[in-house]
Protein backbone atom coordinates (compact mmCIF):
# COMPACT_ATOMS: atom_id res chain seq x y z
CA UNK A 1 0.00 0.00 0.00
CA UNK A 2 2.78 2.45 0.89
CA UNK A 3 4.50 1.75 -2.42
CA UNK A 4 1.24 2.40 -4.25
CA UNK A 5 0.87 5.77 -2.55
CA UNK A 6 4.39 6.78 -3.51
CA UNK A 7 4.24 5.66 -7.14
CA UNK A 8 1.41 7.11 -9.29
CA UNK A 9 1.85 4.23 -11.76
CA UNK A 10 0.75 1.82 -9.03
CA UNK A 11 -2.30 3.77 -7.87
CA UNK A 12 -5.62 1.98 -8.36
CA UNK A 13 -8.46 3.95 -9.98
CA UNK A 14 -10.68 2.72 -7.12
CA UNK A 15 -10.63 5.31 -4.29
CA UNK A 16 -9.15 4.18 -1.02
CA UNK A 17 -11.21 4.48 2.19
CA UNK A 18 -11.69 7.93 3.67
CA UNK A 19 -9.27 9.11 6.36
CA UNK A 20 -9.46 11.92 8.93
CA UNK A 21 -6.69 13.76 10.76
CA UNK A 22 -7.82 16.11 13.54
CA UNK A 23 -5.74 18.17 15.94
CA UNK A 24 -2.46 17.03 14.41
CA UNK A 25 0.81 18.92 14.17
CA UNK A 26 3.65 18.49 11.66
CA UNK A 27 6.86 20.29 12.65
CA UNK A 28 10.40 20.43 11.20
CA UNK A 29 10.05 17.44 8.87
CA UNK A 30 11.99 17.17 5.58
CA UNK A 31 11.33 15.11 2.45
CA UNK A 32 11.78 15.17 -1.33
CA UNK A 33 8.05 15.88 -1.73
CA UNK A 34 5.47 16.71 0.91
CA UNK A 35 7.74 17.78 3.75
CA UNK A 36 5.12 17.19 6.43
CA UNK A 37 2.55 15.01 4.67
CA UNK A 38 2.05 13.30 1.31
CA UNK A 39 -1.46 12.28 0.26
CA UNK A 40 -1.95 10.04 -2.76
CA UNK A 41 -5.19 8.69 -4.24
CA UNK A 42 -7.40 8.91 -1.17
CA UNK A 43 -9.98 11.17 0.44
CA UNK A 44 -8.68 13.01 3.49
CA UNK A 45 -10.28 15.47 5.91
CA UNK A 46 -7.59 17.44 7.78
CA UNK A 47 -8.98 19.66 10.54
CA UNK A 48 -7.69 21.90 13.33
CA UNK A 49 -4.07 21.04 12.56
CA UNK A 50 -0.79 22.82 11.94
CA UNK A 51 2.26 22.59 9.69
CA UNK A 52 5.34 24.53 10.83
CA UNK A 53 8.91 24.68 9.53
CA UNK A 54 8.60 21.64 7.29
CA UNK A 55 10.66 21.60 4.11
CA UNK A 56 11.29 20.01 0.75
CA UNK A 57 14.95 19.97 -0.18
CA UNK A 58 14.76 18.42 -3.65
CA UNK A 59 14.35 20.52 -6.79
CA UNK A 60 12.27 18.87 -9.52
CA UNK A 61 10.77 20.33 -12.66
CA UNK A 62 7.06 21.05 -13.19
CA UNK A 63 5.76 17.49 -13.46
CA UNK A 64 2.18 16.25 -13.11
CA UNK A 65 3.23 12.70 -12.23
CA UNK A 66 5.35 13.20 -9.11
CA UNK A 67 5.18 15.55 -6.12
CA UNK A 68 8.98 15.60 -5.75
CA UNK A 69 10.29 19.09 -5.13
CA UNK A 70 6.88 20.40 -4.05
CA UNK A 71 4.82 20.92 -0.93
CA UNK A 72 6.95 22.06 1.98
CA UNK A 73 3.96 21.43 4.24
CA UNK A 74 2.04 18.86 2.22
CA UNK A 75 1.81 17.45 -1.29
CA UNK A 76 -1.35 15.95 -2.80
CA UNK A 77 -1.63 13.73 -5.88
CA UNK A 78 -5.00 12.61 -7.26
CA UNK A 79 -6.72 13.36 -3.98
CA UNK A 80 -9.91 14.74 -2.49
CA UNK A 81 -8.65 16.95 0.31
CA UNK A 82 -10.44 19.10 2.89
CA UNK A 83 -8.39 21.54 4.96
CA UNK A 84 -10.48 23.12 7.72
CA UNK A 85 -8.81 25.22 10.39
CA UNK A 86 -5.28 24.33 9.31
CA UNK A 87 -2.34 26.69 9.87
CA UNK A 88 0.74 26.63 7.63
CA UNK A 89 3.67 28.60 9.03
CA UNK A 90 7.25 28.96 7.76
CA UNK A 91 7.24 25.90 5.53
CA UNK A 92 9.56 25.92 2.52
CA UNK A 93 10.14 24.17 -0.79
CA UNK A 94 13.23 24.24 -2.95
CA UNK A 95 10.81 23.71 -5.84
CA UNK A 96 7.13 24.68 -5.79
CA UNK A 97 4.42 25.18 -3.19
CA UNK A 98 5.98 26.34 0.06
CA UNK A 99 2.93 25.17 2.02
CA UNK A 100 0.84 23.05 -0.39
CA UNK A 101 1.57 21.50 -3.80
CA UNK A 102 -1.27 19.66 -5.56
CA UNK A 103 -1.35 17.70 -8.81
CA UNK A 104 -3.65 15.48 -10.82
CA UNK A 105 -2.55 12.76 -13.21
CA UNK A 106 -5.19 12.74 -15.95
CA UNK A 107 -8.67 14.03 -16.69
CA UNK A 108 -10.39 10.63 -16.68
CA UNK A 109 -10.23 9.55 -13.04
CA UNK A 110 -7.00 10.62 -11.31
CA UNK A 111 -8.16 14.12 -10.40
CA UNK A 112 -7.61 16.33 -7.37
CA UNK A 113 -10.21 18.32 -5.45
CA UNK A 114 -9.10 20.68 -2.69
CA UNK A 115 -11.32 22.67 -0.32
CA UNK A 116 -9.70 25.07 2.15
CA UNK A 117 -11.69 26.86 4.86
CA UNK A 118 -10.76 28.96 7.90
CA UNK A 119 -7.03 28.38 7.39
CA UNK A 120 -3.90 30.55 7.51
CA UNK A 121 -0.74 30.61 5.41
CA UNK A 122 2.04 32.68 6.99
CA UNK A 123 5.67 33.05 5.98
CA UNK A 124 5.86 30.10 3.61
CA UNK A 125 8.42 30.19 0.79
CA UNK A 126 9.23 28.46 -2.48
CA UNK A 127 12.33 28.89 -4.59
CA UNK A 128 10.25 28.58 -7.76
CA UNK A 129 6.45 28.85 -8.10
CA UNK A 130 3.79 29.21 -5.38
CA UNK A 131 5.03 30.63 -2.12
CA UNK A 132 2.04 29.17 -0.27
CA UNK A 133 -0.34 27.12 -2.47
CA UNK A 134 0.33 25.74 -5.93
CA UNK A 135 -1.95 23.63 -8.13
CA UNK A 136 -1.18 22.23 -11.59
CA UNK A 137 -3.20 19.97 -13.89
CA UNK A 138 -5.47 18.94 -11.03
CA UNK A 139 -8.45 18.38 -13.41
CA UNK A 140 -10.68 18.88 -10.37
CA UNK A 141 -11.11 22.07 -8.36
CA UNK A 142 -9.61 24.40 -5.78
CA UNK A 143 -11.87 26.34 -3.43
CA UNK A 144 -10.50 28.61 -0.68
CA UNK A 145 -12.75 30.51 1.72
CA UNK A 146 -12.41 32.51 4.95
CA UNK A 147 -8.63 32.11 4.84
CA UNK A 148 -5.62 34.41 4.87
CA UNK A 149 -2.24 34.53 3.12
CA UNK A 150 0.39 36.66 4.84
CA UNK A 151 4.07 37.25 4.04
CA UNK A 152 4.44 34.25 1.72
CA UNK A 153 7.09 34.50 -0.98
CA UNK A 154 7.86 32.79 -4.30
CA UNK A 155 11.14 33.12 -6.15
CA UNK A 156 9.09 33.14 -9.34
CA UNK A 157 5.30 33.41 -9.88
CA UNK A 158 2.51 33.42 -7.29
CA UNK A 159 3.58 34.51 -3.82
CA UNK A 160 0.27 33.43 -2.29
CA UNK A 161 -1.49 31.17 -4.82
CA UNK A 162 -0.25 29.82 -8.17
CA UNK A 163 -2.48 27.89 -10.59
CA UNK A 164 -1.67 26.50 -14.04
CA UNK A 165 -3.50 24.19 -16.46
CA UNK A 166 -6.27 23.56 -13.96
CA UNK A 167 -9.03 23.22 -16.58
CA UNK A 168 -11.68 24.37 -14.12
CA UNK A 169 -12.62 27.40 -12.02
CA UNK A 170 -10.74 28.31 -8.86
CA UNK A 171 -12.90 29.97 -6.22
CA UNK A 172 -11.33 32.38 -3.70
CA UNK A 173 -14.00 33.70 -1.32
CA UNK A 174 -13.58 35.94 1.73
CA UNK A 175 -9.81 35.76 1.48
CA UNK A 176 -7.08 38.16 2.59
CA UNK A 177 -3.72 38.51 0.87
CA UNK A 178 -1.25 40.69 2.74
CA UNK A 179 2.45 41.31 2.12
CA UNK A 180 2.98 38.36 -0.22
CA UNK A 181 5.61 38.58 -2.93
CA UNK A 182 6.78 37.04 -6.20
CA UNK A 183 8.26 38.05 -9.52
CA UNK A 184 4.74 38.08 -11.02
CA UNK A 185 1.48 37.81 -9.12
CA UNK A 186 2.60 38.70 -5.63
CA UNK A 187 -0.77 37.62 -4.24
CA UNK A 188 -2.18 35.34 -6.95
CA UNK A 189 -0.89 34.14 -10.30
CA UNK A 190 -3.14 32.16 -12.66
CA UNK A 191 -2.69 31.09 -16.27
CA UNK A 192 -5.34 31.91 -18.83
CA UNK A 193 -6.66 28.33 -18.94
CA UNK A 194 -7.86 28.77 -15.35
CA UNK A 195 -11.29 30.16 -14.53
CA UNK A 196 -10.51 32.43 -11.58
CA UNK A 197 -13.33 33.78 -9.40
CA UNK A 198 -12.45 36.07 -6.50
CA UNK A 199 -15.32 37.11 -4.22
CA UNK A 200 -14.77 39.57 -1.37
CA UNK A 201 -11.00 39.33 -1.64
CA UNK A 202 -8.75 41.86 0.12
CA UNK A 203 -5.25 42.53 -1.22
CA UNK A 204 -2.85 44.83 0.61
CA UNK A 205 0.89 45.51 0.45
CA UNK A 206 1.66 42.63 -1.89
CA UNK A 207 4.71 43.02 -4.11
CA UNK A 208 5.91 41.83 -7.52
CA UNK A 209 9.20 42.65 -9.16
CA UNK A 210 7.42 42.26 -12.49
CA UNK A 211 3.68 42.46 -13.17
CA UNK A 212 0.66 42.09 -10.91
CA UNK A 213 1.54 42.92 -7.31
CA UNK A 214 -1.90 41.68 -6.20
CA UNK A 215 -3.11 39.42 -9.06
CA UNK A 216 -1.53 38.40 -12.35
CA UNK A 217 -3.70 36.58 -14.88
CA UNK A 218 -1.87 35.93 -18.10
CA UNK A 219 -1.12 33.66 -21.02
CA UNK A 220 0.45 30.25 -20.57
CA UNK A 221 1.65 27.73 -23.14
CA UNK A 222 -1.79 26.11 -23.38
CA UNK A 223 -4.91 27.25 -25.18
CA UNK A 224 -6.83 30.02 -23.47
CA UNK A 225 -10.08 28.67 -21.97
CA UNK A 226 -10.44 30.59 -18.74
CA UNK A 227 -11.44 33.96 -17.45
CA UNK A 228 -11.35 36.06 -14.35
CA UNK A 229 -14.26 37.37 -12.31
CA UNK A 230 -13.65 39.63 -9.32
Amino acid sequence: LLDALRDPAMVSPTPLPDATLDGSSFTSNTAEGGGGLYIGSLELDLTQSSFASNSVSYLYGLSNTTPSGGGGGLAALSTTLLLDGVDFTSNSASGHGGAVWALGVDASYLKTWITVTDSTFVGNTATSMAGAVGVRRIYGSLSVSESSFTSNAAGSYGGGVWADEVDTTIHLTDVDFDQNSGSRGGGVWASDDVGLRITRGTFSDNQATGAGAAVAFESSTTNSRGGIVC
